[in-house]
């Protein structure tokens, strides 16, 4: 599974924050290629799909990895 050895809270928000901002072009990039390819609506459906996917990717690995206890 996944250990995560943490010294600091530092760590620990730096690595959380690559995770949000590595989700975020997750969301982001598929958005504009549906925008530019369908309408927006489509694209929009697609985008609130892949965020809560996403989010629920993050929040498993979140509990999984053991940060809760970090924080």
């Amino acid at each position: 599974m996944f250990q995560m050895n943490i010294s600091n809270e530092d760590n620990i928000w730096k690595k959380l924050y690559r995770r949000q901002w590595f989700l975020g072009w997750f969301v982001i990039i598929p958005t504009i290629v549906y925008m530019i390819i369908f309408e927006v609506t489509k694209a929009l459906e697609v985008a609130i799909t892949v965020a809560i996917i996403s989010f629920v990717i993050w929040t498993v690995m979140f509990f999984v990895s053991g940060l809760y206890k970090e924080i």
